[in-house]
């Protein structure tokens, strides 16, 4: 990381977790969000959310429709209706 480059903001920090999931950062772009993530606890849990979600996805638990609407499978519907009957 250079002295030049400002420090990302939230809304920057938060398009290059996004992106990183799904490729590679260039090696500066991984710098400034490293350096984000250390100072700031909002971004670092809304990487951990999405690292959740990715994974859930990609294990087909929850499906994702052309209508924006999310399926979950009936593993993961039983699991959720048990958590919130402890409750």
């Amino acid at each position: 990381m250079n002295e030049s480059d400002p420090p990302l903001a939230c809304r920057e920090a938060s398009q290059l977790i996004s992106v990183g999931l799904d490729a590679p950062l260039p090696f500066r772009q991984r710098c400034r969000l490293w350096y984000h993530l250390m100072i700031c606890r909002a971004c670092r849990l809304y990487r951990g959310q999405l690292r959740l979600l990715d994974r859930t996805v990609r294990r087909g638990r929850i499906r994702i429709e052309r209508d924006g609407m999310i399926r979950l499978d009936d593993e993961a519907r039983r699991r959720i209706v048990e958590a919130m009957r402890r409750r």
